[in-house]
């Protein structure tokens, strides 16, 4: 499919481990050097649909990976299964529905939708991946080309099949270096449910998860609160870390592993989430958000060089007290030091838990005492060239929505979109399935 012009109009959606909803966006690219608008909406779930997709997720991670795949046929005939796929999709298609009527488009404008769906579980060591959405069924209710499943081809090739956006985070760098006073190396860090890193050098590129992300908060917060989610970090910002929990966390093998890796949402459930459960739900919430400012920092430390700029995307950029522990790890003084010993100091005195002495690889100062990165929330990027009203390219909620859309294109065109690099894969392979209109 080669438009004469060479530029597609490509509806990217993006519903993620966070399972709070549906991003949908419109962008107009080449799937390479161009991108010529770009604007969506995110559209929030049911409380009742975002449970329904939280239980599975959590039947599937309780699961071995050897009963997973003698019982895979059984389970995935699993009646809730199918309906929850069927009504994931019929609510995608309301809210791509919705985003095209509001916006005055027609849908023969558009060349093809990008479809993440649902990721059930993701095992990519055993190569399983379970992702739910029907583009068969997207695809008659929106009357037009529908691209998904784009992970099974990189994991069948070796490779993680985690994360897909790098691709299009390189484009990025490639806008903001040429409109910005901003040279690389730069990463993109991406806190959703799960945190990811794309370092980019120049035309070099390394991308990896690094860790847990708002996941195991939210939850929390949803189960202990009755929120959707840990506003502004709120409530973890009222807890004390407790460092026998966090190390006992950042010992996990996947914090030990080189990039490029990937985990499952769910990954520390089964191994931490009855220690989570015996502690006060502020405390656990403040030590999971310490943990994920601790994996970051580890992996920003492994990279070849040390980033001028970290621009951060998703929904945990939102997460003020993340973005302060960040922010505060990430330029370090010897004061912080200081301070960390008192909190574990006061931790073990007032937590009836295992004691444990102040040790530097908490919060690794001893190989970064003389770091200044900058912290960016993409939303604040300003390129110095003026767009149009329809050019949102830097809105930090549609940045996986518009890499899905890329990707689409990407896809049609049999371009790569995941590389040795980025995932692991043997060679660099694109990816998705087409269902033709």
């Amino acid at each position: 499919m080669q438009k004469l012009d060479n530029i597609y109009n490509a509806i990217g959606t993006m519903s993620g481990t966070s399972c709070d909803g549906v991003d949908v966006c419109l962008i107009e690219t080449d799937g390479m050097e161009i991108v010529k608008s770009c604007y969506g909406k995110v559209y929030e779930y049911s409380s009742t649909l975002q449970k329904r997709i939280k239980f599975l997720m959590e039947q599937y991670s309780r699961i071995s990976s050897i009963d997973y795949q003698n019982g895979l046929n059984a389970f995935e005939e699993n009646r809730e299964r199918l309906i929850l796929e069927r009504d994931l999709t019929i609510e995608h298609a309301r809210a791509i529905s919705d985003f095209l009527r509001s916006n005055g488009i027609d849908n023969e404008k558009i060349d093809v939708i990008g479809l993440h769906g649902q990721t059930l579980y993701h095992n990519p060591q055993e190569k399983i991946i379970n992702q739910i959405g029907d583009p068969q069924l997207l695809s008659t209710l929106i009357k037009t080309n529908v691209i998904s499943d784009f992970r099974r081809r990189d994991i069948a090739n070796g490779g993680q099949g985690a994360p897909l956006v790098p691709i299009f985070h390189k484009f990025l760098a490639k806008y903001i270096e040429k409109n910005t006073n901003q040279n690389s190396p730069i990463v993109f860090l991406n806190i959703g449910g799960v945190s990811n890193i794309t370092y980019i050098d120049g035309e070099d590129i390394i991308a990896s998860d690094v860790g847990f992300g708002n996941a195991m908060i939210d939850d929390i917060a949803a189960k202990t609160f009755g929120v959707r989610y840990d506003d502004r970090g709120a409530i973890s910002a009222k807890g004390s870390v407790i460092y026998t929990i966090a190390m006992t966390i950042i010992d996990d093998p996947f914090f030990s592993k080189p990039p490029p890796k990937s985990m499952d949402r769910n990954h520390l459930q089964n191994s931490i989430g009855n220690i989570l459960k015996e502690m006060s739900a502020v405390d656990a919430m403040a030590t999971l958000s310490e943990c994920i400012v601790i994996g970051i920092k580890k992996s920003i430390l492994s990279l070849p060089k040390i980033p001028k700029q970290i621009i951060v995307c998703g929904g945990g950029r939102r997460n003020e007290h993340i973005m302060h522990r960040l922010r505060a790890s990430l330029n370090c003084k010897t004061q912080e030091k200081i301070s960390r010993k008192a909190q574990v100091e006061e931790a073990n005195t007032k937590k009836d838990l295992p004691k444990i002495e102040h040790k530097e690889e908490l919060t690794f100062n001893t190989k970064s005492n003389n770091i200044q990165i900058d912290v960016t929330l993409i939303d604040e990027i300003q390129p110095s060239n003026n767009q149009s009203t329809n050019f949102d390219l830097f809105n930090g909620d549609m940045i996986e929505a518009y890499a899905f859309g890329y990707l689409s294109v990407r896809s049609l065109l049999n371009l790569p979109i995941t590389f040795p690099s980025t995932t692991g894969t043997k060679t660099p392979v694109s990816g998705g399935t087409i269902c033709f209109y």
